[in-house]
């Protein structure tokens, strides 16, 4: 345990329960999406929400790999004009309608950065 560690449980006591990256991943409530962004030039990991995976595939069982790509490509594009933000909300563009997406940058699991994709009520 670190140093900050112990100062946060000093303030605020030890915590009620913990629900890390991976957990999330192995259930379902993440999709891991970062091989396919890799291909696009995605250099972190990538995951994004079961509710945006659900929305992408349009009430198909997959989302069919283009429209994966796209989406990913959007926000890639997007993300250009936030270079700084570690947070930041994108109209992702689809046939069938266009939503706001929040694209968070944070620590994973082993606190390297990773990028997590989905709607705002999915944070």
């Amino acid at each position: 345990m670190s140093n900050d560690d112990l100062k946060l449980n000093e303030l605020f006591g030890e915590p009620i329960a913990s629900y890390t990256r991976a957990q999330a991943l192995n259930d379902g409530t993440l999709v891991d999406v970062t091989a396919a962004a890799a291909v696009i030039g995605y250099k972190l990991p990538v995951a994004i929400t079961a509710s945006l995976s659900a929305w992408l595939a349009g009430g198909s069982e997959d989302v069919a790999p283009i429209i994966l790509d796209n989406m990913l490509f959007q926000v890639l594009l997007g993300l250009r004009r936030h270079k700084s933000d570690s947070r930041c909300e994108l109209r992702i563009t689809m046939p069938w309608g266009t939503e706001p997406v929040i694209i968070d940058c944070g620590p994973g699991d082993d606190a390297k950065p990773v990028l997590t994709m989905g709607f705002a009520l999915d944070f």
